[in-house]
């Protein structure tokens, strides 16, 4: 999708990441203290076994991941719009 164009990561869509995982956490949380589930969506336990990866882990490891490619696409954006105005 970021090789044709239709989406391109853009800093100033730094919210919409860590909302989502947020809601979707909340919803996480909701389904194991209010309806009762045992462990809903892995939240407490690790997704591969004897590891850290747990939901919390992964979540901070995926925004340090996207803000970083987000950072990297508006370098080179900025250096695009510089050789075409010289």
């Amino acid at each position: 999708m970021t090789i044709t164009k239709y989406f391109v990561p853009t800093i100033k869509k730094w919210y919409v990441l860590p909302l989502g995982l947020c809601c979707v956490m909340t919803f996480g949380i909701f389904e194991i203290t209010a309806l009762g589930f045992d462990d809903a969506m892995q939240i407490f336990s690790p997704l591969l076994p004897d590891t850290i990866l747990t939901w919390w882990f992964c979540g901070i490891l995926l925004l340090s991941f996207a803000y970083i490619t987000m950072l990297v696409f508006e370098y080179f954006n900025v250096w695009k719009k510089r050789e075409k105005q010289v």
